[in-house]
């Protein structure tokens, strides 16, 4: 899981990296679009950070089912429903990233007009569509993580 979460950080490599767009003004997800020099690089680690995650929450997950057999002292029956639901929210929120890395954004939309224009009137690749559902995913699963675990 640290690991996982230190993939998903690479955007902050925007700050050392000239990726010529500016960070208040675009989506994290433009950093990994096709057109872009670093697109590569940055949706490499989206899906490291996705995969990782998805099977830390995964393991998790299954450490619920078996100890949901033998439970101890220190795991009530009253937290299980939140501790199933919030790891399964972490592993939707991985696999939804993973998601994302191959459902790419085929330009920047909030970078560059032309590519806007294109995205107003449909003529981008359904990957824009795509990649807007499995970052609303990806959002509402970690949400869901966030909450139920606490």
């Amino acid at each position: 899981m640290g690991l996982g979460a230190a993939a998903y950080t690479a955007w902050v490599l925007e700050v050392v990296l000239s990726t010529g767009l500016n960070p208040i003004e675009t989506y994290v997800s433009e950093l990994a679009a096709q057109d872009q020099p670093l697109g590569g690089l940055f949706r490499a680690t989206d899906f490291t950070a996705g995969l990782l995650v998805f099977l830390g929450g995964l393991l998790a997950l299954v450490r619920l089912v078996r100890l949901g057999r033998h439970p101890g002292p220190r795991d009530p029956a009253s937290r299980r429903p939140w501790a199933v639901a919030g790891w399964g929210g972490v592993a939707l929120f991985g696999a939804a990233t993973a998601a994302d890395a191959w459902l790419p954004l085929s330009c920047r939309p909030t970078a560059d007009p032309q590519c806007a224009a294109r995205e107003t009137a449909g003529l981008v690749p359904a990957t824009h569509q795509a990649h807007a559902v499995s970052s609303s995913l990806a959002m509402t699963g970690a949400l869901v993580g966030i909450v139920a675990l606490t």
